[in-house]
């Protein structure tokens, strides 16, 4: 499957119906093939758009009849893969003088990246192209898919 380019709302974070931009985005693949949402019909609620307007939108049901993952343009698979490995290793990290040291840098770690706006959060942070004080509901279910190392 190409990492072909469309398109998804992002909405202002007080108005859910309020539309702040159009967000590139693309199917989340892993190992080149495309992953399937865990949630029934949970990728399917967001408009897919052909371009960065509201001139060419399809309901996501009829636009991603598979139910595949939805995930910003620029995310890959790598990274999410590198900050796994980060985590993991931060765990497997040996601290004689306090043993659960690295499961608890590992769980702060986790925070840090994931809390609201933190650079691991795929339906608010910047980094994804997403405008500030936006958040874009198609990124919801991706959003709570973390990979192995």
């Amino acid at each position: 499957m190409s990492d072909r380019i469309f398109y998804v709302g992002a909405h202002a974070q007080n108005d859910n119906k309020k539309i702040t931009g159009y967000v590139p985005a693309k199917f989340l693949t892993i190992d080149g093939k495309p992953v399937v949402d865990p949630t029934a019909g949970g990728s399917q609620d967001a408009y897919i758009y052909a371009d960065g307007s509201d001139r060419y939108k399809t309901k996501g049901r009829i636009a991603n009849p598979n139910n595949y993952l939805i995930v910003p343009a620029n995310y890959t698979e790598q990274q999410a893969r590198d900050f796994a490995a980060r985590i993991a290793s931060t765990i497997g990290q040996v601290y004689p003088q306090d043993e659960g040291r690295g499961l608890t840098g590992a769980c702060g770690q986790m925070a840090g990246a994931f809390r609201q706006n933190g650079p691991q959060d795929l339906q608010r942070h910047p980094q994804w192209g997403i405008p500030r004080d936006s958040v874009v509901p198609a990124f919801i279910s991706s959003g709570s898919t973390i990979l192995d190392p």
